[in-house]
């Protein structure tokens, strides 16, 4: 078995951020989001179960660098696991309140 190409995940959200952006999320096609990322489409759902898992990703990443823009993240997990403790974060804060 080979080794998964190396930022394709990434890829593609960078490339679904750029065409939603520009033209919404209902316009844009799994196929012009292929092209434009540069794998088959095939490849976007092995990562993705449709636009909307795209669309709540990149919200998601979005979400995150609009609330703690001093962080980048290597990915998704990275991601993930910085918004987990943020949230214990304001639960313990708010129990004190």
């Amino acid at each position: 078995m080979s080794a998964e190409p190396s930022g394709v995940r990434e890829r593609i959200l960078d490339a679904a951020l750029e065409l939603m952006g520009r033209q919404g999320a209902s316009a844009t096609s799994m196929r012009r989001l292929a092209t434009e990322s540069g794998v088959q489409v095939a490849a976007i759902y092995h990562y993705f179960a449709s636009k909307g898992d795209i669309y709540d990703a990149q919200l998601s990443v979005a979400l995150v660098d609009y609330l703690r823009p001093e962080l980048k993240f290597d990915g998704l997990d990275a991601l993930i696991t910085q918004m987990d403790a943020d949230c214990v974060t304001a639960r313990e804060s708010l129990a004190h309140v």
